[in-house]
């Protein structure tokens, strides 16, 4: 599974920024997940915002005690 990421600033300055992320949609394939983010992405910098976007995997869990 995959987690979409943004790093979103409202000015060309750090403190301006925020990582965004989507933990309600885990998508099952990077490519399914680089698709949302860049959509995500693209509403950002039309609003004038700086944005970056990425996919990381997140590992499934087994449960064990």
């Amino acid at each position: 599974m995959f987690l979409s990421l943004l790093l979103v600033c409202s000015e060309p300055n750090v403190y301006s920024c925020n990582v965004l992320s989507n933990t309600e949609d885990l998508f099952p394939t990077k490519q399914t997940c680089l698709e949302y983010t860049e959509k995500a992405k693209s509403n950002f910098l039309s609003k004038g915002q700086y944005a970056r976007g990425g996919c990381i995997i997140v590992p499934e869990s087994g449960v064990g005690v």
